[in-house]
């Protein structure tokens, strides 16, 4: 099955409350509610507001999901610009209303060098950097 998270987003959007069951290689098992990815500013938890308050100038929100962050940031008059791997998840965040949105891969970012200011990983999105963090980190 293919974009697995951007089909759970989408059903999530178009009112099926069913919730994500997660199953990693390493045999870890959760179960989550997708209306986590639509929430608003005031149900983030407390780390999130505080990340947030230090995006500034052009932002890049990898792996946006439904946008939630980068609604929020939208709707205070910041540049953002949500990207993410899944093409339902950018399907749901224009949907949601965040006007710059782009289908990319983290692992190749389709903007020239010093394009943003800001770059959100939220969630658990830095881990998809694995071992490479580092490397990672110095191209974004």
């Amino acid at each position: 099955m293919k974009d697995v998270f951007g089909k759970a987003l989408m059903n999530y959007h178009n009112s099926d409350k069913t919730k994500i069951r997660i199953r990693r290689d390493d045999n870890y098992l959760d179960e989550e509610d997708a209306g986590m990815y639509f929430s608003g500013y005031d149900d983030f938890p407390g780390y999130e507001k505080k990340i947030l308050k230090y995006a500034d100038g052009k932002i890049l929100d990898i792996g946006c999901g439904a946008g939630r962050h980068s609604l929020f940031l939208q709707k205070k008059g910041c540049s953002v610009v949500g990207m993410d791997f899944s093409k339902l998840a950018i399907k749901v965040s224009k949907i949601r209303g965040l006007k710059n949105c782009v289908l990319a891969s983290a692992f190749s970012l389709p903007f020239k060098k010093n394009s943003f200011d800001s770059v959100l990983l939220m969630g658990n999105n830095f881990g998809i950097c694995g071992n490479n963090s580092e490397n990672f980190l110095r191209k974004v």
